[in-house]
């Protein structure tokens, strides 16, 4: 799973009702990405209707964020966060 260091987090992974999270393991590809490595364990059948939940947000803006200089990302992240 592609991840932008200075943005991620835990809960922008994937979840279903059925599985829990095991591990979550990341190799820096450089100062400003990442992989990961997402392992869940079934911890239960499934019913038939559940379904998993994918944040959009996380590859919806990997992207952007790649090809985003650091200190425009900086300045979004400082003003979310004063609002």
């Amino acid at each position: 799973m592609p991840t932008h260091i200075m943005t991620y987090d835990e809960s922008l992974l994937p979840t279903h009702p059925c599985f829990k999270l095991f591990s979550n393991d990341e190799q820096q590809l450089n100062h400003t990405t990442s992989r990961r490595l997402i392992t869940m364990i079934k911890v239960r059948e499934s019913t038939g209707d559940e379904k998993a939940t994918v944040n959009e947000k996380l590859f919806n803006n990997f992207r952007d964020l790649y090809f985003t200089p650091n200190t425009k990302i900086w300045e979004q992240l400082n003003s979310e966060n004063d609002t």
